[in-house]
Parts: C-alpha cells; sequence; structure tokens
C-alpha cells in the first residue's frame, strides 16, 4: 500500500507524522534542511552542469541547495516539496535573493511527479530518505525526470560500522548501480561545514522544542522524542 505524503514528509525527518503542525516551528531558524549546498554545486559543476541547464529537486525543503545551485552554477531550477510551509520559505527566500526567476518551488508528492517525467540535465535527491523504495528503485524513478546521460545525484546515510542500521556502504553502491547507471562521483562522509551545521542545528532545534512544547502540550513526549 503507498504511504501517505504525511508518512513520507515525517520519515524523512525521522519523526511521527503527528509532529508535522510543529514541523515548521522547530525547524524555523534553519534554512538548510540536509546536505552541504556548496558541496552539491561543486559536485554538479565536476560532473558537467552548465549555466542555461534545468535541474530538479525533489524533497527540495526551504531551497537551500536549489538556490546555492541555481546561483553557482546559473541554471534554471524546479523544486518539489510535499510539506507546504516548506515550499512557501523556498519561494521568499527566493524573491528576496531575486532567484525567483530561476527557481520555481512547487508544493506536491514527488511520486507523483515521477508519472509526468522530465527532460532535465540533472535531478537530486537530498536526505529524503526510501521515498521512492531502495537504492536501485531510486535510481530507476529518478532517471524519468532527465534526458538521455542526465545526472542523478543522491546524497544518502549508510551504515558505515556494522551496526545493522541501514544498508552497508557496498549494498548501497551496488543498488544505486543496478540498473546500469555508471556512477561517475563519489563524496563520502561529512564536512566540516556539515558537522558545524549539525551543531547549530541542534541547538536551534533544542530552543524551539523548548517554545513547542508550551504551544503543542499535547506533544511533549513526541518532541522530546524528536531531539
Amino acid at each position: 500500500m503507498k504511504r501517505s505524503l504525511a508518512d513520507c514528509v515525517a520519515a524523512a525527518f525521522s519523526t511521527s507524522p503527528v509532529l508535522l503542525p510543529a514541523l515548521d516551528d522547530l525547524l524555523r531558524d534553519l534554512d538548510t534542511l540536509g546536505g552541504d549546498p556548496a558541496q552539491i554545486a561543486d559536485m554538479l559543476r565536476l560532473c558537467g552542469l552548465q549555466s542555461g541547464d534545468r535541474l530538479v529537486d525533489l524533497g527540495c525543503g526551504k531551497g537551500a541547495i536549489s538556490m546555492a545551485v541555481a546561483e553557482a552554477l546559473d541554471v534554471q531550477v524546479e523544486g518539489i516539496d510535499g510539506y507546504l510551509p516548506f515550499v512557501e520559505a523556498a519561494r521568499k527566500a527566493a524573491r528576496r535573493r531575486r532567484l525567483d526567476q530561476k527557481c520555481l518551488f512547487k508544493h506536491g508528492d514527488v511520486r507523483d511527479a515521477v508519472a509526468e517525467g522530465g527532460n532535465a540535465d540533472a535531478v537530486i535527491l537530498v536526505s529524503v530518505g526510501d521515498v521512492f523504495g531502495g537504492p536501485a528503485d531510486t535510481v530507476r524513478a529518478l532517471r524519468r525526470f532527465v534526458r538521455t546521460g542526465g545526472l542523478m545525484l543522491i546524497e544518502d546515510a549508510y551504515d558505515a560500522g556494522g551496526a545493522g542500521v541501514g544498508l552497508s556502504y557496498a549494498d548501497m553502491v551496488a543498488g544505486l548501480a543496478a540498473p546500469g547507471h555508471p556512477i561517475v562521483a563519489e563524496c563520502l562522509g561529512a564536512t566540516p561545514a556539515s558537522r558545524d551545521f549539525e551543531q547549530r542545528a541542534l541547538r536551534a532545534i533544542e530552543r524551539r522544542t523548548r517554545e513547542a512544547v508550551r504551544l503543542y502540550p499535547g506533544l511533549a513526549n513526541a518532541l522530546s522524542e524528536f531531539v
């Protein structure tokens, strides 16, 4: 049975759908919700994305990556996200940064967008999780968005320590390559910027959680688990 959009959005943040009404408040201080925008722009440049090309950002959140790539590489970006408050924040940020002519943000289910397909030069799926299934299923879905020879950039976590949490690195790579699409570049591990982001994010979320408990007293336990 197909998971609801609410379940998918919650899963991307490793939380429960009951927290969705509070999610915007909890993450209000964070423009970037996953991935290092500068690193991703560099990866796309390395792999040949050029000025005037078209990029689709699935699960775009507040649009930080979309806008960073649009600025750095002068490309046209279409971002899609299932959480309306984030889409609205992305639109406001694009207008503020005068990128609204380069970045179009839509509210919707990325799984439905697969049926529409596309002919973009690149598609990215950053810190969204298994919304399309396993690695091989994900590559097959993303392939629908790009032209022949187009780029698919996927950022996700793997089990590096043999703890049995998620797929191992070898299984992740094998799954991504299974549909016959070569992996042309990799970047493994956290960057100084991402480690700094994690620390700032945790402090910001802890502060917002204390405020949210007063606004949503019935969600106190779920909020504590989220932190």
